[in-house]
């Protein structure tokens, strides 16, 4: 029998726990007065402090219980929720992700740091009780915040499926060859042979379908990214994630989650304007951006679409003639004219970031699709913005 790691046992459960507890911080950002969302975010990191102490992570379970001791005001509905409490919050939330890598060490100078920083915006705040609507008791909320473990969360691996395919595959020949022995005229006998196919043809469906999880486990860890990366632009973005149930393969999920996240940034830093520059050009000072998947005939279909600046044909079409792809004069299609995005080493950015501006993420983007077998498309409209469709068989 295989013996369990409790270091590894916590650390799996205690990530569930932390993803779910930025994502009620990122709810609350949005809906601050929602007292729902205060008692779920309360009972996560209550359940996170109790797993802690049974795994016997004694300071992980302290410095949350002394988090706990600073936002019981909000708890307690006598501090409001702001974005900065939030950010605080998120931080946190960080430095407890990082205490589940080796060493597991609390740095007490950094604990202190947070601690303090978060002591200081919660004291900062109105001690005006805060008009929350009614809300269950924390034990009620603590029952239905129990981690239950999903698909998403177990340890097989892409071999250990593969390998249980085969063996299926081997049963299904050794079941092909027992039916070209088995006497034609024994009805029972081919009665039999009759179930045992059915049998193992319902066992490789199962199997196949273990392997599918909603793509929302890969879709809902861009929302931090998106918040993030929006507030260091000093950009305002609203995000929309649809068909969020749509069913991948869960071995995909890993393979395009550098690819979406290049090309969200992308759309972050050279896409949606500043709030300025979209209310000079008679746009709502809100960006959009969305991030969609649904299945087809031909397979599964994800995109991300903006709307804001679009694509440069003129400046891709420059770049294209300095790197001597295109000769000057020469005619070309938009979508032959935005495959020159990922050329190796091409960009039309003129000055680098620390987001993006090299030129080679598409290329990964476009090696990435060809690796899984599939195609990428570029729609783009100039001052409406930029749709990138992904389709995988």
């Amino acid at each position: 029998m295989e013996k369990i790691d409790p270091a590894a046992e916590f650390s799996q459960e205690a990530s569930e726990l932390l993803a779910q507890f930025e994502e009620s911080l990122l709810n609350l950002e949005i809906t601050p007065d929602d007292a729902d969302l205060v008692d779920r975010a309360f009972g996560i990191l209550h359940s996170l402090k109790g797993a802690g102490m049974m795994f016997g992570w004694e300071e992980f379970a302290a410095f949350i219980h002394q988090v706990e001791t600073v936002l019981v005001r909000v708890r307690n509905r006598t501090v409001a929720v702001t974005p900065e409490l939030v950010a605080r919050a998120l931080s946190i939330a960080d430095y407890l992700r990082e205490l589940l890598e080796p060493p597991h060490k609390v740095n007490p100078q950094r604990a202190t740091l947070l601690i303090d920083t978060l002591s200081q915006v919660s004291h900062a705040l109105t001690d005006t009780p805060v008009n929350l609507s009614s809300a269950p008791e924390l034990s009620s909320v603590q029952e239905r915040n129990r981690v239950i473990i999903t698909p998403s969360t177990t340890q097989a691996t892409a071999e250990q499926f593969d390998h249980l395919l085969e063996q299926i595959n081997e049963l299904r020949a050794t079941h092909d060859r027992l039916s070209v022995v088995l006497p034609n005229g024994a009805s029972d006998v081919q009665m039999l042979n009759s179930e045992l196919r059915n049998l193992i043809k319902r066992l490789q469906e199962t199997v196949l379908a273990l392997r599918m999880l909603p793509i929302e486990n890969l879709f809902k860890g861009f929302r931090r990214v998106v918040r993030d990366l929006a507030h260091q632009l000093g950009k305002n973005v609203a995000f929309t994630i649809s068909g969020a149930t749509t069913l991948i393969d869960k071995f995909l999920l890993k393979e395009l989650h550098a690819p979406l996240l290049h090309l969200i940034r992308n759309a972050l830093d050279h896409g949606i304007e500043s709030p300025e520059q979209r209310r000079a050009v008679g746009k709502s000072p809100i960006g959009k951006l969305y991030l969609g998947a649904s299945r087809s005939a031909n397979g599964l279909l994800i995109f991300i679409e903006d709307d804001g600046r679009g694509i440069d044909r003129n400046l891709i079409y420059t770049r294209a003639v300095e790197q001597q792809l295109l000769q000057s004069g020469e005619m070309v299609s938009d979508a032959e004219l935005f495959n020159f995005i990922f050329h190796p080493g091409f960009s039309t950015v003129a000055q680098l970031t620390t987001i993006s501006g090299r030129g080679f993420g598409m290329t990964v983007v476009k090696r990435t699709l060809d690796n899984l077998g599939g195609s990428i498309e570029i729609e783009s409209m100039p001052s409406q913005g930029t749709k990138i469709t992904f389709r995988i068989p």
